[in-house]
C-alpha cells in the first residue's frame, strides 16, 4: 500500500558524515530504507545520503530506544 507524499528512513547515531538530524544534543544520520526502483539493481545509499528528491522535504524525528 502506498501513502503520496509520506516516506520512511532510519536515523542512525554514529561517527558518520553527511545529512543529519540533531535530537537532545544527538545527531541522527539520514539512512534510506528503500531500495531502489530496478529489480536488478542494489541500493548503494550510504549512511547520510539522502535521496535528491527528499532533499527539502521536512521531516519528524521519532527516537526509540
Amino acid at each position: 500500500m502506498t501513502y503520496p507524499g509520506y516516506h520512511a528512513a532510519l536515523g542512525v547515531v554514529g561517527n558518520f558524515e553527511g545529512t543529519h538530524f540533531n535530537v537532545n544534543d544527538q545527531k541522527y544520520f539520514y539512512a534510506e530504507a528503500t531500495g531502489t526502483h530496478w529489480l536488478n539493481q542494489k541500493a548503494t545509499w550510504k549512511i547520510g545520503q539522502i535521496p535528491l528528491n527528499y532533499q527539502s522535504k521536512e521531516a519528524q524525528v521519532y527516537v526509540i530506544k
